[in-house]
């Protein structure tokens, strides 16, 4: 990466901005964004976020957005490289803008599957328990890994964002145990003009898991031995310990549903202002 990879794409800036897309063909305007990260005990540092071109390669390629990094009191986040993203921020993306950028259609994972299950969730044509596998919860931006293991979801509708949180466990591994240090708390909704795409990513650490480090200690990583052949008794077998697992870890998320973490965080997406 160039000297600017890490300032290129930072342009500090609340106010309302117009964005042209490719070709010049289409402008939206990106609104403002305010929210209350005390309720996480961090500060915001709200910023217009230029957009990454598309390239190849397993990584998001962000339209121009609005994004508030939430930082510890006293830190301050600086993207090492173009497409890099914080551990912990809100982000608002324009619609128009996610769909120029990834204009695929009819696979469960693109991104407009994505936008079209949350929109069928807040219409109420589709149910929370009807999004089974290959449709996934709505998540975005993409990952490059399966959505493993999600809990305590819930749908959330303020005068802002209407949309679903829930924690969630992202991974390229199977039949593996989990650290608390793997899950998530999103939130992932739509302004309420459906114009823009709001996602909350905060990192959440149930103290239910193992942490990574005992997990390191004991060596307990493997569910299960994974069996040679991908089918027969065996691996039947292997997929029976390694569902009851993740069943459980589903049972283990929906018991924080109400917690105090997930409660202040529910709180700092209720504080969520567009204008």
């Amino acid at each position: 990466m160039g000297e600017n990879a890490a300032v290129k794409p930072w342009l500090p800036a609340l106010f309302l901005t117009s964005v042209a897309l490719a070709g010049g063909a289409e402008v939206f305007v990106l609104p403002g964004l305010s929210l209350n990260a005390r309720w996480i005990g961090r500060t915001a540092d709200i910023g217009t976020v230029r957009g990454v071109p598309r390239a190849d390669g397993p990584i998001f390629f962000f339209p121009t957005h609005v994004r508030a990094v939430l930082t510890r009191p006293g830190e301050r986040w600086k993207p090492g490289y173009d497409t890099e993203l914080p551990e912990t921020y809100a982000a608002v993306y324009p619609v128009a803008g996610l769909l120029a950028q990834y204009p695929e259609r009819g696979e469960p994972w693109n991104v407009r599957t994505q936008i079209d299950t949350l929109r069928a969730l807040n219409s109420g044509r589709l149910r929370l328990n009807e999004v089974k596998w290959p449709l996934t919860l709505p998540f975005l931006p993409l990952r490059n890994a399966n959505q493993s293991v999600t809990g305590a979801v819930r749908p959330f509708k303020t005068p802002a964002v209407q949309g679903i949180r829930y924690l969630a466990i992202y991974s390229q591994e199977d039949g593996v145990r989990f650290p608390r240090e793997a899950v998530v708390y999103t939130f992932q909704g739509l302004s309420r003009d459906g114009r823009f795409y709001v996602t909350v990513q905060v990192p959440y650490a149930p103290a239910s898991l193992p942490t990574r480090a005992e997990l390191d200690r004991t060596r307990d990583y493997a569910v299960a031995p994974v069996p040679e052949a991908s089918s027969g008794p065996a691996y039947a077998a292997y997929r029976r310990k390694v569902d009851a697992y993740r069943a459980d870890l589903t049972g283990q998320l929906n018991a924080e549903d109400g917690a105090p973490g997930v409660r202040a965080l529910d709180a700092l997406v209720r504080s969520i202002r567009l204008r």
